[in-house]
C-alpha cells in the first residue's frame, strides 16, 4: 500500500530535527524584543532622515517660487526702465518727464490746481442698525 522508506537509522531523524531547531533558533532571534527594538529604531532613524529631506525639498520649492516671482517683477521693471530710456532719448519725452516730475510750464501756459476738501462739513455718518441680539444685550445691560 504505502511505499516503504528504507531505514537508514537515526541520521534522517537527527537531520530533520537539526533543520527544525535551526528554524526555531532563527525565529526566536527574529522575533526577540531586542531585534524588534533595533528594527523599530532603524525605521525611526530612516523616517527622521526622510522627513528632514522632505522639509528641505518643500523649503527649496517655496524659495524657487519666491525667486520666480521676484524674477518676473525684475523683468517687468527692466522693461519699464527700457521704455523710459527710449522715451528720454527724444525731446518730447524729456519735456513730458520734466513737466510731470517738476511741474514746469512753458511761457504763456497756466496751471490749474484743484484742491478737494478733506471732508464735507454737512455730512452725517449713517447710523448703524443694531441686530436682534444687540438689542437684547442692550436691554439686559439697562436692567442691571
Amino acid at each position: 500500500m504505502y511505499p516503504s522508506i528504507p531505514y537508514v537509522g537515526d541520521a534522517v531523524y537527527w537531520k530533520s530535527m537539526l533543520g527544525l531547531q535551526e528554524k526555531l533558533v532563527f525565529r526566536r532571534f527574529l522575533y526577540s524584543k531586542i531585534t524588534i527594538s533595533v528594527l523599530i529604531g532603524a525605521l525611526f532613524f530612516a523616517l527622521t532622515a526622510v522627513w528632514d529631506v522632505y522639509g528641505k525639498y518643500r523649503e527649496a520649492a517655496r524659495n524657487r517660487d519666491v525667486a520666480s516671482v521676484e524674477y518676473e517683477a525684475a523683468q517687468m521693471q527692466v522693461a519699464a526702465l527700457k521704455k523710459e530710456v527710449e522715451l528720454l532719448k527724444t525731446d518730447r519725452g524729456v519735456e513730458k518727464t520734466i513737466r510731470e516730475e517738476f511741474g514746469f510750464a512753458r511761457e504763456g501756459e497756466g496751471a490749474i490746481i484743484l484742491v478737494e476738501d478733506a471732508l464735507p462739513q454737512n455730512t452725517k455718518t449713517p447710523l448703524r442698525k443694531e441686530n436682534f441680539l444687540e438689542k437684547i444685550w442692550e436691554n439686559i445691560k439697562t436692567v442691571f
